[in-house]
């Protein structure tokens, strides 16, 4: 048996970036983790896919600066001959910062909590 699962926290160092293709969208984001100790310093820069609804809500409720919890799998993919390391995302929670809000109109009642799907 084998099983991969990673966790990342940490602010985006940039708005999301929507692709769309014909069967949907994927919202890419970028995340930067710090790890301090005796004498040094690392930034590891996580990469992550998100599909589906995932990807709809990360595009419309987060920008530069918001908070999430991420938790997926690592993917290798090629592209153009490189290649490179993504977190597939399988779940994401906003944990809150950033400046994007939600546009408010009259006719349409802001989201809750409670009606954010995950």
């Amino acid at each position: 048996m084998s099983f991969q699962k990673i966790i990342v926290a940490g602010y985006l160092a940039k708005d999301p970036e929507v692709r769309v293709f014909g069967n949907g969208q994927i919202t890419k984001l970028v995340i930067p983790v710090n790890e301090k100790w005796d004498g040094g310093e690392h930034c590891e820069w996580f990469h992550v896919d998100c599909f589906g609804k995932t990807a709809e809500n990360c595009a419309k409720y987060l920008a530069k600066g918001s908070c999430v919890l991420v938790e997926g799998t690592l993917r290798t993919n090629e592209h153009e001959g490189k290649k490179y390391t993504s977190l597939k995302a399988h779940n994401v929670r906003f944990l809150g910062g950033g400046n994007k809000e939600p546009i408010k109109s009259p006719d349409v009642p802001m989201p809750t909590d409670s009606d954010i799907p995950f």
